[in-house]
């Protein structure tokens, strides 16, 4: 899929690179077309995470996933995948011309997460795609199965008898 490349320079507290170059070589089979290139992602400054953030909510209008309203908001994969793309574009700083930004002209998500599996480890604080997948997965598994969240509409939720087709018919 990806070949890691060189890192920058250190973070003298971590240790973590503050820069990264890896190369891309992923084949969407869901478009029939091989992506390929050269990426080079920054790890973002406290303002450009803020940023990010700024933009994931331009990109969701404003909504977000909440896992203990589901059925509200955007669907978890949605939400994951503005996470990816806001990300992308903030700290890509050097891309093959196909990306644009993440606006080139393909459809895959599998490409974005491809890149941003890769780019995301520049940021250490910036949580694994590894784990937000799982817990992703996770919740469309197991909804509603011993958890405490609450249901997306209560009154759809309620078993009562309803006697109103009795009532229609007398």
């Amino acid at each position: 899929m990806s070949r890691k490349g060189n890192r920058g320079k250190k973070s003298p507290i971590s240790g973590i690179p503050k820069q990264k170059t890896f190369m891309l070589n992923y084949y969407s089979k869901e478009e029939q077309h091989r992506y390929q290139g050269r990426f080079t992602v920054n790890r973002p400054t406290m303002i450009q995470s803020l940023e990010i953030e700024g933009i994931k909510s331009d990109i969701l209008k404003g909504k977000y996933y909440d896992p203990r309203n589901p059925g509200c908001g955007v669907p978890p994969m949605v939400a994951l995948l503005g996470e990816m793309v806001a990300f992308l574009q903030v700290a890509v700083n050097d891309a093959p011309e196909w990306w644009e930004g993440g606006d080139g002209d393909f459809s895959d998500p599998s490409v974005v997460y491809e890149i941003y599996k890769e780019a995301q480890e520049v940021d250490p604080f910036r949580e694994r795609i590894e784990f937000l997948v799982k817990e992703v997965e996770g919740d469309d598994r197991d909804e509603g199965v011993g958890d405490d969240r609450a249901p997306s509409d209560p009154e759809l939720d309620e078993s009562e008898p309803d006697d109103s087709l009795a009532e229609m018919v007398d």
